[in-house]
């Protein structure tokens, strides 16, 4: 069996017979981490809601609690996996796999846009979407690095959640895609080209 997935040992065993609590009474780990296997067969508690699961959880990722080793937690709005900020982060800053790979959950490769980092643990898909709508507002408020008041250029264009304001404080406003065919046939957005696209490298 995938050690990966809920699979209890005599260890386990030796735990619940040993526990105050029953094994109903307990949330389930592998639940909290979003690969318990067994589902409604399950033996422990599957919470069916945010209230039920306490304050703090392990990350799917390092396996550390979240909370506390003072950490965020960073949400993604495609599924329930928990992860902390920083390990959700580094999956996706990874430059050695393709982009949709490192934009899906590390566990079940399901594509989320961008991390919420949040302080509290939001389960429920209609609260993570009220977190999105705050977050995206706040920077929106902030000027954009990248864009530097129209003396730089920001990479993610038209989809940057922060502001892009030149210094007269007019509001600058994305032009329409282009596309550019590549040998295969194949339409995609054009983008700038890159030095390092044209050197070669062993």
């Amino acid at each position: 069996m995938d050690q990966d997935f809920c699979d209890f040992t005599l260890e386990d065993l030796d735990n619940i017979v040993n526990s105050q609590n029953l094994p109903g009474e307990a949330i389930c780990p592998y639940f909290l981490q979003g690969r318990c296997m067994y589902g409604n067969k399950c033996w422990f508690r599957h919470p069916s809601n945010d209230q039920e699961i306490p304050g703090d959880a392990n990350c799917a990722i390092c396996l550390e609690k979240v909370k506390q080793n003072n950490r965020q937690f960073g949400l993604l709005l495609g599924c329930a996996h928990i992860f902390c900020l920083n390990c959700i982060r580094s999956w996706r800053g990874q430059i050695n796999v393709p982009k949709e790979v490192s934009r899906s959950c590390p566990i079940c490769r399901v594509p989320s846009f961008y991390i919420l980092p949040s302080t509290d643990l939001v389960m429920r898909y209609e609260d993570k979407l009220h977190l999105a709508e705050s977050y995206k507002k706040k920077l929106s408020s902030i000027p954009c690095q990248h864009f530097n008041f129209g003396d730089g250029e920001c990479p993610f264009g038209g989809s940057c959640f922060y502001d892009h304001r030149y210094r007269n404080g007019q509001k600058w406003t994305p032009g329409p895609p282009q596309f550019a065919c590549d040998e295969f046939g194949v339409w995609q957005v054009s983008k700038k080209p890159k030095l390092s696209e044209f050197l070669p490298f062993n």
